[in-house]
């Protein structure tokens, strides 16, 4: 549950929402307070298109919707104090990505008052057995209002939906609304886009006392039992050991209190230079610290019976704005010029299936410090500012390999210097935040990051001036 008081500003279009008080049960996640304000309202009837799920609905009341669904006029009724009448709405095509169900339309605003859709079976919705909305509007200072807005999803994990029996599980939103207040602006530094999301720090302190009067309805006999059987389940042995799996699955670590080691998948691999290799690493965890990390790895070859390390530590400067230091040192192989994107070298995945082990002519080895300084200026900007000093060397010097400069003849090393900056800029993005890492969701803008790189001469002894540019759009 949560309870927010949420500002919405049409011209310039800003917003911002002032989370008061949430109460949450099972997963103690500070992440799920975000999803669970109306900035995370994915379902806005008035859009053309509505995206769930990565697919695009075009909504019963878009300006193409003729083109895509059916209508029937069902009935006249009044609701309230307004006169409606019931529509029906069905798809014209079979498996399109369209919605179904009714809708009560108020008979001179033409507004909507209430809809209840679906999404039909034979759409194919990745792992969404059911999904079904239902939303209610009222007339505010002569403009229609949401309401009340309820969205249910049933989650299936069994691909066979004629079964009787099938494993998935149901998530269940519903979102009141009331007190609004209109034609009364805020100064424009209120709509800071520092904090457009803002979670009171009383906000998980407050008591039933306060959740009885607060709630906008009373909960309903099974939503209280939500309550105590998340929390029950938590008390499981089952349940304890899928979360383990699941965490060290997904995020490759095993915890073990303030310290978790990983990841699992980079423990053994193998190439031609190093042979077998093995690789043991770890960092702390929130119940360490919130504010710093330490992270570091030692890995060792037994064909080249050499020792591998890296150490790295990041701590906040502050939060509020997001603002990150890092610094690190490695020495390691690696292939240069690899993509962010593909496996490491010392990926057991890429070890087994890579057609041919990695060798004197891909592996470089590598002495680095690297530190970063991390800036979100405003939320879907990011900065990050690099100070990269590299040592290279070729793996198989005792065979006399030497780098060739046709200025400087023979070469046993090259020396980099670099400065680095980072530009992102995702509008309207949304993700989860952990404690130092971010995973985006979606946005329906372009991703745009820019990348300069400024190679440094003579500079902690670089041997090289030179610049490279990099733009990315996704």
């Amino acid at each position: 549950e949560s309870l927010s008081d949420y500002y919405y500003r049409k011209s310039p279009r800003n917003k911002k929402e002032v989370i008061k008080a949430l109460k949450v049960s099972g997963l103690q996640d500070a992440s799920i307070s975000q999803f669970m304000g109306e900035m995370y309202q994915n379902v806005n009837l008035y859009d053309n298109n509505i995206l769930l799920f990565g697919k695009q609905f075009p909504s019963p009341i878009s300006d193409n919707a003729l083109i895509y669904y059916k209508y029937y006029l069902i009935d006249s009724i009044f609701i309230g104090n307004n006169r409606c009448y019931q529509l029906q709405f069905k798809p014209k095509r079979q498996q399109e990505f369209t919605f179904s169900g009714n809708m009560w339309v108020a008979d001179t605003s033409f507004a909507i008052k209430r809809i209840e859709m679906i999404v039909p079976d034979n759409v194919n919705l990745n792992f969404v057995k059911a999904l079904n909305v239902v939303q209610e509007y009222i007339p505010v200072d002569s403009t229609w209002m949401l309401k009340r807005d309820r969205l249910v999803i049933d989650f299936k994990i069994d691909e066979n939906r004629k079964k009787s029996r099938q494993v998935g599980f149901y998530g269940r939103k519903t979102t009141s609304y009331k007190n609004f207040v209109v034609n009364k602006p805020r100064e424009d530094d209120f709509y800071n886009r520092m904090q457009n999301v803002l979670v009171q720090d009383s906000a998980t302190m407050r008591d039933e006392i306060f959740w009885t009067k607060a709630r906008h309805d009373t909960l309903l006999k099974n939503e209280k039992q939500i309550y105590k059987i998340a929390d029950t389940v938590k008390t499981l042995p089952i349940y304890k050991t899928w979360y383990d799996w699941i965490y060290l699955f997904v995020n490759g670590y095993k915890e073990f209190g303030k310290i978790e080691f990983g990841p699992y998948y980079k423990t053994y691999s193998y190439n031609k230079v190093e042979g077998n290799r093995f690789r043991l690493g770890g960092r702390t965890t929130n119940d360490f610290s919130r504010w710093f990390e330490l992270s570091g790895y030692g890995a060792y070859g037994l064909k080249d019976k050499i020792f591998k390390y890296d150490a790295a530590f990041k701590t906040f400067i502050t939060k509020k704005p997001r603002q990150i230091w890092s610094a690190n040192y490695k020495y390691d192989l690696e292939i240069l010029g690899q993509s962010s994107n593909a496996f490491a070298s010392d990926n057991i995945i890429a070890s087994a299936f890579r057609r041919q082990p990695l060798d004197t002519t891909t592996l470089t080895k590598v002495q680095q410090i690297k530190t970063y300084y991390e800036l979100e200026l405003f939320p879907g900007f990011n900065s990050k500012f690099f100070f990269i000093n590299r040592i290279l060397q070729p793996t198989n010097r005792q065979m006399g390999f030497a780098y060739n400069d046709s200025a400087m003849g023979f070469k046993k090393s090259i020396i980099t210097s670099e400065a680095r900056v980072l530009l992102r800029f995702a509008y309207d993005e949304k993700y989860i935040d952990f404690t130092f890492s971010r995973s985006g969701m979606r946005t329906r803008y372009p991703v745009v990051q820019l990348l300069y790189t400024y190679g440094m001469q003579d500079v902690f002894g670089s041997d090289y001036e030179y610049h490279k540019l990099t733009l990315n759009i996704n």
